[in-house]
């Protein structure tokens, strides 16, 4: 007599581990991440714009005619106002967003 088949494993698989997978969009973990990623993007911006009037100041300081009306002497003032701007009102303003899309959603 042939000896029957030894007992194959479960053909169930395993569940795959979610932890790892993204939000599905539209939920509020979903809503969480692009607001966390929103705001490292808008902090980028604003060190970058805050790097930028480093670099410009010296090269303003070096005009020789800085005396005149010219507009490029407003560059760093404008660009750190810009930042500053940014750096304090669009965090605030990116939470908002997230939080009304995520009451409409």
């Amino acid at each position: 007599m042939p000896t029957p088949p030894a007992p194959s494993a479960s053909r169930k698989r395993p569940l795959p581990n979610t932890q790892d997978w993204p939000p599905l969009p539209g939920t509020r973990a979903y809503m969480a991440r692009q607001l966390a990623q929103d705001t490292a993007t808008v902090r980028q911006i604003v060190t970058v714009l805050q790097n930028c009037a480093g670099q410009i100041a010296p090269l303003v300081a070096q005009l020789y005619f800085r005396t005149g009306p010219l507009a490029v002497l407003e560059c760093t003032a404008t660009l750190h106002a810009l930042a500053d701007d940014i750096a304090h009102d669009d965090p605030q303003t990116l939470a908002e967003l997230a939080a009304e899309h995520t009451r409409t959603g």
